[in-house]
């Protein structure tokens, strides 16, 4: 993790930028955290915002408690799906 301040992170930007897809950079306005820097390079735009969003992770946690989960062949089952045999 790279620490630098405000008034560092302004004059180079762009630094902190490059840094930030290795490493996480936070930057400090008053010796406290301030920003927190994450690379994002490689992923669209997509992925960053689902990555974000609370309710969905919220949702994802729930869904691994539940006690019981279908396999693939019991959801087909109950939907009247039939499997396809390979060619």
């Amino acid at each position: 993790m790279k620490i630098v301040s405000a008034r560092e992170a302004k004059e180079g930007f762009a630094e902190c930028g490059e840094a930030s897809q290795k490493d996480l950079v936070v930057v400090t306005k008053y010796g406290r955290p301030f920003v927190l820097m994450v690379g994002v390079q490689g992923k669209d735009l997509e992925q960053i915002v689902l990555g974000m969003d609370d309710e969905l992770w919220e949702t994802i946690e729930a869904r691994r408690h539940q006690p019981e989960l279908l396999s693939h062949d019991e959801v087909r089952r109950s939907l009247g799906v039939r499997r396809r045999r390979p060619r």
